[in-house]
């Protein structure tokens, strides 16, 4: 078989064997759909769907998942199905903890539920756990089946998920390259269903900031369902991960893993060529400081000794903070830069320079300095909001 987006490298692990592919292909063809389904659990889904998502049917979730493994076996064990004990962990060791296989898994990971217990007893025969340190070293549809069964169970039991290390280099088409392996050759490759907008949404040359949620919802459409949920066809129509000018990097302030290099930020549409010639803006402003003609090595490392190129999101289904109504995070019309250091609070607190604000306002955005609590982190594509 032959790959192409597949064979990109991860971290510094290198490319995934194609005998390693090829057996992820073959048991993705055949896996259960359930174990691909939507759940209420806090899931692989959920953790990498600013990555890879918005999702589209059972085919496209299957193709996720085999990204996710793929970028995940290279995290832990460099593709190997052999591999033993964890040498970093300082915990010690017994026969119920010690990792195994391509994904380190062990065996009192199977308490996270009881359908684990039931496919390792369909496999072994046992739940003993020397066999299960060498059932998912040897029996690899059971370990790709395992680890998949697991990570809808939970994202915290393998920590390059749960510390979203592996989120940089998972590639969407890595994805699609995998959908159309596993999906049979006489069956057409569904395109992703895309919806209409309820409103008529104006062209982007002629974009002005509404004012007022009627007219935010006017231009921007209605995220919410009736019930108050998110309203995922608007979503799947509206909301995409904007790639910033091709000089630029970006990066995201995690709470947990720290600083995350990003490919981009998700946000409505409709914004993407106002967002982009803003960067393009801050990037030429940041050259005339510098001043004479530096390299954009140089300009990449200035945006990010003032944090500049660092942001903590853009759309976010929520209420605003304090409130009920809708955040404009929601609209996917808002961005948070550099949280850490422009928190909203009183008094206010900022690190961004006056200029950077007035960028982003020859563009059509506002920011949040003047709130009735300040936050300075704050712009957004709308007024009287």
């Amino acid at each position: 078989m032959s790959y192409s987006a597949a064979k990109q490298h991860v971290f510094n692990r290198g490319v995934a064997p194609d005998s390693f592919l090829d057996e992820l292909v073959a048991w993705g063809k055949q896996a259960a759909d359930e174990i691909f389904a939507p759940n209420q659990n806090s899931d692989i889904y959920s953790s990498i769907f600013n990555t890879l998502g918005p999702w589209q049917g059972i085919a496209h979730r299957r193709a996720v998942m085999l990204e996710v493994l793929r970028v995940l076996a290279g995290f832990e064990s460099s593709w190997n199905w052999n591999e033993g004990v964890d040498k970093k962990s300082k915990e010690k060791k017994t026969a119920r903890t010690i990792e195994a296989g391509a994904w380190q898994v062990s065996a009192n990971s199977m308490s996270f539920g009881e359908e684990l217990k039931d496919l390792v007893r369909s496999h072994l025969g046992t739940l003993d756990p020397a066999a299960f340190q060498k059932g998912i070293k040897s029996d690899h549809p059971l370990a790709m089946e395992y680890i998949s069964r697991l990570l809808r169970r939970t994202v915290k039991a393998n920590g390059p998920v749960l510390r979203h290390e592996i989120d940089p280099w998972l590639r969407k088409n890595a994805v699609e390259e995998f959908q159309q392996l596993v999906t049979p050759t006489d069956s057409a490759i569904p395109a992703p269903q895309m919806f209409a907008p309820t409103t008529t949404l104006p062209p982007v040359a002629t974009l002005a900031p509404p004012n007022g949620r009627p007219e935010i919802e006017q231009m921007f459409g209605h995220p919410a369902n009736s019930d108050g949920t998110l309203n995922e066809a608007w979503e799947g129509a509206n909301i995409r991960r904007v790639a910033p000018p091709n000089n630029w990097q970006l990066y995201y302030q995690d709470d947990k893993a720290g600083l995350v290099r990003v490919s981009g930020i998700r946000m409505h549409r409709l914004l993407e060529d106002t967002f982009i010639a803003a960067l393009d803006d801050v990037w030429d402003h940041a050259k005339q400081i510098i001043g004479g003609s530096p390299t954009d090595d140089t300009l990449r490392a200035w945006l990010h000794t003032n944090r500049l190129d660092q942001h903590g999101g853009g759309f976010n289904f929520r209420p605003i903070t304090g409130g009920s109504a809708l955040s404009l995070h929601s609209y996917g019309i808002a961005i948070d830069w550099d949280p850490d250091h422009n928190p909203r609070k009183k008094p206010l607190t900022r690190t961004l320079p006056d200029w950077w604000y007035d960028i982003w306002a020859s563009h059509g955005w506002t920011d949040g300095r003047h709130f009735r609590t300040p936050d300075p982190m704050h712009v957004q594509f709308a007024t009287g909001a």
